[in-house]
């Protein structure tokens, strides 16, 4: 019989130091603190929940907003489970319908590591034409402002389409 971590107590974990585990007791090094418990248990998904996270990303919400909305999750790790990357959560390809599955890798592979999709590209683009703030932009899409800044100039997503900010000089300096 194997004993538990004293702090995250995952039995899948053998005791390294200290009654931690080795993930706790690097943490603990590095910080000086007990590993908190939200970042020891990793979250688990419902179905329930993973079948409304592929319908919320194919109607064109980004990963980063949708595992924003559900807590302590990240984007990569809910894409795993939506498209049974991961072991736990393959039986997810039988709930989920083919198309979504293939649309969201293919996404991957297209885009890469993007955060927004076209769609909500143009919707930005659209929204700071008619004046919305950075600041406001940058919340609504889980994006800084800089990169708010730049997609509305097209620096950042040149090859997809919308109103195209026009620069302006300020004190010398270029801005929008």
């Amino acid at each position: 019989m194997t004993a538990l971590c004293s702090n995250c107590t995952d039995p899948d974990r053998r005791v390294y130091a200290n009654g931690l585990c080795a993930r706790c007791y690097g943490y603990q090094r590095k910080r000086g603190k007990p590993r908190p418990l939200d970042l020891a248990a990793p979250r688990e998904f419902t179905p329930d929940e993973l079948l409304e996270a592929a319908a919320r990303f194919m109607r064109g919400e980004s990963l980063t907003a949708i595992a924003a909305s559900m807590g302590n999750v990240k984007p990569t790790n809910l894409a795993n489970a939506i498209t049974g990357r991961t072991a736990k959560y393959r039986y997810i390809l039988e709930l989920v319908p083919v198309e979504y599955i293939t649309s969201m890798r293919s996404y991957k592979a297209r885009y890469g590591s993007r955060k927004l999709t076209p769609p909500q590209v143009r919707d930005l683009r659209k929204r700071r034409a008619s004046g919305e703030f950075l600041s406001e932009l940058a919340r609504r899409f889980h994006i800084c402002e800089s990169a708010v800044s730049k997609i509305a100039r097209g620096k950042f997503y040149g090859e997809v389409g919308g109103p195209i900010a026009e620069s302006q000089t300020v004190g010398g300096d270029e801005r929008i």
